[in-house]
């Protein structure tokens, strides 16, 4: 099969998984509801929202509850999301899940930091920069711990959709990759907070070619993220995509590292700038361009 056309398959049932998200209860909330016997669901929720906040809940403060029942919004950090998992009586092995599985953030057992996983991981990722990658950024040899957040920028640009004149310009200009410089050191501190959006695609970037769904979802364990899982209620399609490009990934790979490192960035270039031109819901569309830092290609797409 033209891998092409698979790419297209892969974005395509991802987005029809999004459209299907079912409209019912997290059963976290739903075993809530029942342990504490409440015969409507509205009564659960404001029960919980009480749990929380020690008040009566405004209507606004119901919807919000509904919300997060339903998987429409997520609690904006993991202080709320712990305060929402106690609410709802959970204990050690239920709320990991539900921190992982429902909130999409890092449960309760973490076993190393991100700023420790890639500061492990940069100089073998530092060391597959070719001298010909080197000239073409505009990069002195022996300067590549220097530039890292250049060749870092750089490689994030390969996976998305872009004009090659202005990629080409964003490599040699390298007032270009001082935007992203930011959100680059966050990376290496250890009090920051990342999502598993973000980890995952900084995983991919520093690990390629020798990147695998058993690799990936090693790393995210490590870190106290669930796996990838495409039966996920939440954003299980965001998952189900990349599982299926890294399916493909494999059927293609060469064993050539060099080549197959291009080959990947070409075939997530090419998922990207299909999920760009189909989705017109700007919500859909961001989480379904996975490889697309907030800060990344955002002056330069067409």
């Amino acid at each position: 099969m033209n891998y092409e056309v698979r790419i297209k398959e892969i974005l395509e049932s991802s987005i029809r998984m999004a459209g299907q998200r079912e409209k019912i209860s997290c059963s976290f909330f739903e075993e809530y509801r029942k342990k504490n016997g409440f015969a409507k669901i509205v009564e659960s929720d404001r029960s919980i929202y009480i749990r929380m906040y020690g008040e009566e809940p405004s209507k606004i403060g119901l919807q919000k509850i509904r919300f997060w029942r339903l998987g429409h919004h997520l609690p904006k950090n993991r202080a709320e999301a712990l305060a929402l998992g106690q609410a709802l009586e959970l204990e050690w092995d239920d709320l990991d899940t539900f921190l992982k599985e429902h909130c999409l953030m890092r449960g309760i057992e973490v076993r190393k930091n991100h700023a420790e996983m890639f500061e492990e991981l940069f100089p073998e990722y530092l060391c597959q920069i070719t001298d010909e990658r080197l000239q073409q950024l505009n990069i002195t040899p022996g300067m590549q711990e220097q530039q890292k957040c250049h060749i870092f920028y750089s490689d994030a640009l390969d996976c998305i959709r872009m004009e090659e004149k202005s990629r080409r310009l964003c490599y040699w200009q390298h007032m270009y990759s001082r935007g992203f410089s930011g959100e680059f050191r966050k990376y290496f501190i250890k009090e920051s907070v990342l999502s598993r959006e973000t980890v995952m695609r900084v995983l991919i970037l520093l690990m390629m070619p020798d990147l695998n769904v058993d690799i990936l979802n090693g790393h995210l364990l490590e870190l106290g993220y669930g796996e990838l899982n495409e039966k996920r209620r939440q954003e299980g399609y965001v998952d189900a995509a990349v599982l299926g490009i890294f399916q493909l990934y494999e059927k293609m790979r060469s064993k050539d590292r060099g080549k197959d490192r291009e080959m990947m960035k070409y075939i997530l270039r090419q998922y990207d700038t299909l999920a760009a031109g189909m989705i017109g819901d700007a919500k859909l569309q961001r989480k379904l361009r996975f490889m697309k830092f907030r800060s990344i290609g955002n002056d330069t797409e067409t």
